[in-house]
């Protein structure tokens, strides 16, 4: 499960036997986890984490969406 980036107190990475699947990323938080859709950015799934949270998450993931996509095809395609 290669680590993409850290922000604050979110690991963002991915799972490798994913491949195969559209583009996505998983987030773990002390509370929990979530999933994420990658273009466009969409909520997929969560365990624990609160509204707040999943706020803050996805408007990471915007903000990164190209770091995580370009790091997606490297990781399942090079």
């Amino acid at each position: 499960m290669p680590t993409v980036i850290r922000e604050d107190e979110f690991r963002f990475y991915f799972v490798s036997d994913n491949r195969g699947e559209k583009p996505h990323v998983y987030v773990e938080h002390d509370a929990g986890f979530a999933k994420f859709s990658l273009g466009p950015t969409r909520f997929a799934d969560s365990g624990n984490l609160g509204r707040g949270e999943l706020l803050r998450i996805y408007k990471i993931v915007e903000a990164k969406q190209k770091l995580l996509l370009e790091a997606w095809h490297d990781h399942f395609n090079g």
